[in-house]
């Protein structure tokens, strides 16, 4: 699968395989100046969409959003790894009565707990 991507990214111009110094067999893939500018602007179109979705949010609010993804992202990374097995478990144990079904994510975090409405 990774080779597969990696083909796709050569195929568009984002990436080029060059020699591997490291290693005689090996290739490396390193992104292309299309690439660079491609991730660049991918970049500045996600801060804007964050600069817009936090305007007027309230700080705790937005460190919470902000802490969340991390979270959630640390999740992915260790699935991705073939880490999950315990993960969620481990921090919903951290936090007793915090865990949400995917039905609840509808529903404001206070609400989805049964203490009332936000």
């Amino acid at each position: 699968m990774i080779q597969r991507a990696a083909a796709e990214l050569v195929a568009r111009g984002l990436a080029r395989w060059t020699e591997n110094p490291d290693h005689k067999r090996a290739y490396r893939l390193v992104v292309t100046e299309a690439g660079s500018a491609l991730k660049a602007q991918a970049d500045a179109q996600g801060l804007a969409i964050a600069e817009r979705l936090a305007e007027g949010m309230e700080l705790s609010v937005l460190e919470q959003a902000v802490s969340a993804l991390h979270t959630v992202r640390g999740w992915l990374e260790a699935d991705a790894r073939g880490l999950s097995e315990g993960v969620g478990d481990r921090a919903v144990a951290a936090q007793p009565g915090r865990r949400r079904t995917l039905a609840s994510f509808d529903q404001p975090v206070s609400a989805a707990h049964g203490k009332g409405d936000a």
